[in-house]
């Protein structure tokens, strides 16, 4: 028997270059359909100089298209980035996530869920 998901090494922080995509693998729970969720991506800048620039959610699960991320006050020079996530999509236990860089290199520092805030 193999490591439990929660065992596994931890997938941030983890430096993405301009243009660059990663998968992330999230525990959740499914959500009912009226439920607002949200996933909130914390980054810093990843050089001197530079700015948290754009970063798109690729994929959630099975392809589905997530968008550009609304920028959040954040503190210092980190900055929070909201996808909203459509729960029919949701699935109970491992949830795949592909963030897609922009035009900036970055530092992934966190994720969190939010549902209903």
């Amino acid at each position: 028997m193999g490591p439990a998901s929660t065992d596994l090494p931890p997938q941030v922080p983890l430096d993405l270059k301009p243009g660059e995509e990663h998968a992330f693998d999230l525990l959740l729970a499914k959500e009912p359909e009226s439920a607002k969720v949200k996933v909130a991506v914390v980054v810093r800048p990843g050089g001197k100089d530079a700015s948290v620039g754009d970063l798109f959610l690729a994929r959630f699960n099975d392809g589905t298209p997530g968008g550009k991320g609304a920028h959040q006050a954040g503190l210092g020079d980190a900055q929070t980035l909201l996808f909203r996530i459509p729960p029919a999509v949701m699935r109970d236990g491992s949830n795949r996530i592909v963030i897609r860089n922009g035009q900036q290199p970055i530092r992934m520092v966190a994720f969190e869920v939010r549902v209903n805030q």
